[in-house]
């Protein structure tokens, strides 16, 4: 894979032009510019030695030049610290007086994308991985729904041109990167969402509208959808999942399917992924995740768990980026921070963005690690057909794993970190040749339920 490392980290980059008609710059608003060493060199612990990166097409454009000061620093501080850097070029922000839907917008994104690939391309002893335009899909529902300025007037038909637009921009941009620098992969990021009907037989179309357009913005990538753009499947190198507690909602109220509350409506994470791979049949970043407050550690124990059966699913996942690993204020009101990082600016003494970790975060990312790390071997173990690194606990059961998750399914999915379990359900009556029926409903989990024609009940001696 092109990462250096699975666990990766994300520092928030966007530079848009806010509702309030603030120019936004993520990068100096939580400190990540002046302090990009401490915060790369903080990342050693963690095992995290790739990160992901906005270079910020507003921010770069001088004048008709470009000023590729705050990019060569950032370089410079991880050559120090043996970081690799994923570049997002277009993080919702471009140039004043460029209108999205302008002829010229396509070819100066390109003049852009093609000028930071040849001067980063010195810098990169592997493939460099871009991402031309963070959020497609996203980016055209802002701007069409007015969240975004769009700097023109809105109608029916704005997201679609939108999202066409930027398409051919990211293609134009691949083109150029390409040109500037063949070892040059691309990561398409996008959020991964659920929408469900609020029970109204209309609200099923709204529903299902809402869910399919997600995959327009790679569809029209890689040319399986409106060809006249000129995608390409070699295009769709890599696909980037932005994933948080809030992309699940039913339609067409918008109401949350609250993770918090355990919302049963809710579509498994390790289902979205699994699906979205079979979709498209390309390898998955988790490229955007995180959650707010006092729910950090559950939110990641969970993640790394719908990762890894996502994986058991026959899902190709390249890594998991936190984002952001420091915390960041709030687009449209700057004094309210989302406390959604690993690190914490102090916010008060003498220097107030000094990083503070979030213990009860850090925890359980260490549990994270380590459990989804076992699972790892466990997994190459099993393709490679070598020895098991761990024991195996064997586990007898006359309750059916699927029947109430209750005790047993919570320890041994935690003991699942430390051993390979074989959970043997009581045998099912079934005329015939017996056998056993296996299924993996968690990671490190092996469920057994021997089918047999002896109508003996229970674990009988028969």
């Amino acid at each position: 894979m092109p990462f250096r490392s699975y666990w990766q980290a994300g520092f928030e980059g966007a530079d848009h032009i806010n509702a309030q008609g603030v120019s936004l710059s993520m990068n100096d608003a939580t400190g990540h510019l002046a302090r990009a060493a401490e915060d790369y060199a903080a990342l050693s612990p963690w095992a995290m030695t790739t990160v992901r990166e906005s270079a910020g097409w507003r921010i770069t454009e001088r004048d008709g030049g470009f000023d590729f000061s705050h990019i060569r620093a950032r370089m410079l501080a991880a050559k120090a610290h043996d970081i690799q850097i994923c570049w997002t070029l277009l993080h919702y922000g471009w140039p004043a007086g460029l209108p999205l839907l302008d002829a010229a917008f396509v070819p100066r994104f390109a003049r852009f994308c093609g000028a930071v690939a040849r001067y980063l391309a010195p810098w990169y002893d592997e493939p460099p991985v871009y991402s031309p335009i963070n959020e497609i899909s996203f980016t055209s529902w802002a701007l069409a729904v007015g969240y975004f300025p769009a700097g023109e007037p809105l109608h029916e038909a704005s997201g679609t041109l939108f999202k066409r637009q930027l398409v051919r921009a990211a293609l134009a941009a691949c083109a150029a990167i390409s040109q500037a620098d063949p070892r040059a992969r691309f990561l398409h990021c996008d959020p991964l969402i659920f929408v469900t009907p609020d029970g109204e037989a209309q609200s099923q179309h709204h529903a299902d509208t809402q869910h399919e357009a997600q995959f327009e913005a790679w569809e029209m990538l890689a040319g399986l959808r409106a060809p006249e753009l000129g995608g390409q499947p070699q295009i769709l190198d890599m696909i980037g999942v932005n994933y948080y507690h809030d992309n699940q909602w039913q339609a067409p109220g918008q109401q949350r399917l609250y993770w918090h509350l355990g919302d049963r409506r809710r579509r498994p994470f390790h289902v979205m992924l699994s699906d979205l791979h079979q979709r498209f049949q390309r390898p998955l970043l988790v490229a955007e995740t995180s959650h707010v407050g006092s729910g950090r550690g559950a939110w990641i124990t969970a993640v790394a768990n719908d990762v890894a059966q996502a994986q058991l699913n026959g899902a190709e996942i390249a890594g998991i980026c936190l984002y952001p690993i420091v915390d960041r204020p709030d687009w449209d009101h700057g004094a309210h921070w989302h406390r959604s990082g690993l690190w914490e600016p102090r916010h008060a003494g003498p220097d107030p963005l000094a990083r503070t970790l979030c213990l009860p975060y850090a925890h359980a990312l260490r549990r994270a690690q380590h459990t989804l790390s076992l699972f790892h071997l466990q997994l190459s173990s099993c393709q490679t057909g070598k020895e098991q690194p761990m024991k195996t606990l064997i586990v007898f059961s006359h309750l059916r794993w699927d029947f109430v998750y209750q005790r047993p399914q919570h320890l041994l999915s935690r003991l699942a970190g430390y051993y390979q379990v074989i959970f043997i359900e009581e045998p099912v009556y079934e005329a015939g040749p017996p056998g056993l029926h296996r299924s993996a409903p968690a990671p490190g989990v092996t469920v057994i339920c021997p089918h047999t024609d002896v109508a003996a009940p229970g674990f009988h001696d028969e």
